[in-house]
């Protein structure tokens, strides 16, 4: 099959690919928004009540929450490209036969794919908690919330610290 050739099945196919792909794209984004959220808020009513200020590390949770749910959505994301590359290169083979068509044609079934599929043009969905988009992210929130703990309960952990030396 031609690429001018392509008929309307085809193009709705693809359509409804691409507004998967982008829904995981949001659904990712929003991740990072309602986390960045949820965690200013925090911050805020920490600062204004001081008996919260122990409990500010418990945001670690949902930091470890949402970065699963970010790497579920973008590898599905990814996963969802290679179904549409693989549709794509299919298609566009010179002997595909309608009974192989007929079977890829409206397959929404994510296409995992691991390093060895880059040569067929596949993304590998494999690790998707350490790429670059990421490990900065989460791990500078995680640092972020750290350093805030420490600097919040300073005082408390020096008093424990000189507890556990000079008992």
């Amino acid at each position: 099959m031609k690429e001018d050739n392509l008929n309307n099945d085809d193009r709705q196919y693809l359509q409804m690919l691409h507004d998967i792909i982008t829904r995981m794209a949001t659904n990712s984004a929003n991740c990072k928004t309602w986390l960045i959220t949820l965690i200013t808020g925090f911050f805020a009513i920490s600062i204004g009540v001081d008996a919260l200020r122990g409990w500010i590390w418990i945001l670690l949770f949902p930091i470890v929450l949402f970065w699963y749910l970010d790497q579920l959505y973008l590898s599905l994301e990814r996963a969802f490209r290679n179904r549409e590359r693989n549709f794509l290169n299919e298609i566009f083979k010179d002997d595909v036969s309608i009974v192989n068509y007929q079977k890829i044609l409206y397959d929404f079934k994510p296409l995992f794919a691991s390093a060895d599929d880059k040569t067929i043009g596949m993304v590998s969905t494999n690790g998707i908690w350490r790429t670059k988009s990421v490990i900065p992210f989460y791990g500078t929130l995680s640092l972020i919330v750290i350093v805030v703990t420490v600097i919040a309960n300073w005082s408390a952990i020096i008093l424990w610290v000189s507890n556990l030396i000079f008992k």
